[in-house]
């Protein structure tokens, strides 16, 4: 620094000293803030490939996967388009992916698909635990295996076994009516897709409602039949893959209890 002064001093006092000193100081602080943003950035980057590394390393052996990048994983390496169609282009009868630190096998091909759910169906049994908002724990579809899961299993083949659904035939022909009617009055609509799609949607839903508790639906704007339609939304958007980024929630319509007691179920809630 004295140096400085005295360059300073023989330029004839053009600087002064003290805005150099400030100067160099500021300089100093700027470069000490770069490196500290330089290091840190460099051992977070650092952090993140190990932790993808041991990440692929811990599962053990897995069947083939495309070419993976840190926390994307495969993404890039799914060709776009169709689901079905894209993994055609991938080579193999099962594969693995990761993407985002989800972990997906996917059967390629029929074969493979025999051989895992059919042949080696005990094994892969158990269902995924779903966090939900609503309590579903005795829902059929998603009970995890077990005494209760086979429980229903013979409560369900009893019910819908070929020769019990004989009985429900009059009810589904009661419903194909009104749905041919519906249909009818579509035909000459320019863009007929999201009528036909709530046409059959509440054939679905007035069949299954009076099939299973005997209710019969008031139209489309019956309470219990919104209900049903938004938990249907609710769910299917909660079972796609993006959703489970952001928390999967089954949706915040509560469970409606229809009165009397259905035909099939001794009262359904």
């Amino acid at each position: 620094m004295n140096t400085i002064y005295m360059h300073c001093y023989l330029i004839g006092g053009l600087i002064d000293p003290v805005m150099v000193e400030h100067r160099i100081d500021g300089m100093t602080y700027t470069s000490l803030t770069y490196d500290c943003v330089y290091v840190s950035l460099s051992v977070l980057l650092l952090a993140l490939i190990h932790r993808w590394w041991a990440t692929t390393q811990a599962g053990g052996r897995r069947p083939p996967s495309p070419m993976s990048f840190p926390i994307v994983g495969n993404l890039f390496a799914i060709p776009p388009g169709l689901e079905h169609i894209a993994y055609m282009k991938l080579a193999g009868d099962i594969i693995s992916l990761k993407l985002f630190g989800y972990d997906f096998i996917v059967l390629n091909s029929f074969r493979a698909a025999a051989d895992m759910l059919d042949k080696r169906s005990m094994s892969g049994a158990e269902q995924v635990k779903f966090d939900c908002r609503l309590d579903w724990s005795s829902n059929s579809a998603l009970l995890r295996y077990g005494d209760l899961w086979r429980s229903h299993r013979r409560m369900m083949n009893n019910w819908l076994n070929a020769r019990a659904v004989i009985q429900f035939h009059p009810i589904q022909e009661q419903h194909i009516q009104p749905l041919l009617r519906r249909l009818a009055c579509i035909v000459d609509d320019p863009h007929p897709f999201e009528k036909i799609k709530d046409s059959l949607f509440t054939n679905t839903a007035s069949s299954m409602l009076q099939l299973a508790y005997g209710y019969t639906l008031q139209g489309d704007d019956d309470l219990v039949f919104r209900g049903l339609r938004q938990s249907s939304e609710h769910l299917i958007v909660a079972g796609m893959f993006t959703s489970k980024l952001l928390g999967c929630r089954l949706g915040s319509t509560p469970t409606q209890k229809i009165s009397g007691k259905g035909p099939r179920t001794g009262g359904g809630n």
